[in-house]
């Protein structure tokens, strides 16, 4: 055979070889899920360039680094307290008496959960923000292990009106939006009358009794976040 065909064969097998070689790798490259780069033996989330150190975050952002308890399924829609882990709705909902409150939380859907309740007065206690009597075991008796009337003292009448560190003047975190212009439900009964429900009034930040059939309420519910 002629060297220069016989060379230019030889030429043409070597260059289909590579080429095989090259695209199996790459084939092979592609298809292998890339490693998620976080430290967290029990972060379930799914990017493989979120290198947060939470335990509890299976946000889904490809670019999320944070340490935050994050596994919020819309930002801003939801906020976990770092200190309680209760999940708390972002924005509130006003002017509901108490039957349409138990069912609004009941039936709300929020960062990718379900599971939503109205929150009890303990829980309600512990996002006062800049009022040391009402705040979580602070001087106010009333509690979820202490519902009578009698369990009422001047200390939960709070602190000055709109003196809080939130929006508005409110004793509540900065991550909370909505106004205090009016109280919040709790699902907490006035054991003395079957009548009221406690509440708290986070312009005062003061924890007070309020009517079942009182419809100038707001309502903000609240999940375990783990």
């Amino acid at each position: 055979m002629n060297k220069k065909l016989v060379a230019l064969v030889l030429a043409a097998c070597a260059a289909a070889l590579i080429f095989g070689l090259w695209a199996c790798a790459s084939k092979s490259s592609s298809s292998s899920p890339a490693a998620d780069d976080d430290v967290s033996p029990t972060d379930d989330d799914a990017s493989p360039t979120d290198d947060d150190t939470s335990p509890t975050d299976d946000d889904t952002s490809p670019t999320d680094d944070d340490d935050n308890d994050d596994d919020d399924a819309s930002p801003g829609e939801t906020w976990t307290d770092p200190s309680t882990h209760l999940m708390w709705e972002v924005s509130k909902s006003g002017d509901r008496d108490l039957t349409s409150a138990l069912s609004y939380c009941n039936s709300l859907s929020a960062g990718g959960f379900g599971d939503w309740q109205l929150p009890t007065i303990d829980q309600l206690r512990t996002i006062v923000t800049g009022c040391a009597d009402t705040e979580t075991s602070g001087a106010c008796g009333v509690t979820d292990s202490c519902t009578k009337e009698t369990c009422h003292n001047s200390s939960c009448d709070g602190c000055k009106q709109y003196g809080g560190p939130g929006g508005n003047g409110c004793y509540l975190p900065a991550e909370l939006g909505g106004d205090c212009a009016a109280p919040y439900w709790s699902q907490t009964p006035d054991e003395t009358d079957a009548l009221y429900f406690w509440a708290v009034d986070y312009s005062y930040a003061s924890v007070i009794e309020r009517s079942v059939k009182n419809a100038a309420t707001n309502v903000r519910c609240v999940r375990a976040a783990s």
